[in-house]
């Protein structure tokens, strides 16, 4: 039995994509705004390994929150730049906070290219 499995393909991949869009605006919608006070664990191995971080929300709580190595790796996060917050499991994650930035906005990719041509 042969046939042209042409739909099949490109409607399980518009199905995968369209699920993957959602579920990342419903990440950036479900997350709370913050700003980076310190970081509460030195920097791992190659940069790579998870950090523990203190963050004050909006609301003016302060949580302790894991930010991922990738994440770390292409926004260099210092003290005082805007975060999201995300919880998973009862655990607070940071992401980088460029859909939600007050002040100065700091877009983490650009500053990377940035300092990729200085």
């Amino acid at each position: 039995m042969t046939g042209d499995y042409g739909i099949l393909f490109y409607g399980t991949a518009a199905l995968l994509l369209s699920a993957m869009v959602v579920l990342e605006v419903y990440r950036l919608r479900a997350g709370r705004p913050g700003r980076l006070r310190r970081f509460l664990t030195a920097e791992g191995a190659f940069g790579l390994a998870p950090r523990r971080a203190e963050v004050e929300l909006d609301d003016g709580r302060v949580v302790e929150a894991a930010v991922p190595g990738c994440t770390q790796c292409v926004c260099r996060f210092k003290a005082g730049d805007a975060v999201v917050v995300t919880t998973a499991a009862g655990r607070y994650y940071v992401g980088a906070g460029v859909a939600r930035a007050r002040g100065p906005r700091r877009e983490c990719a650009r500053d990377v290219a940035e300092d990729a041509r200085s």
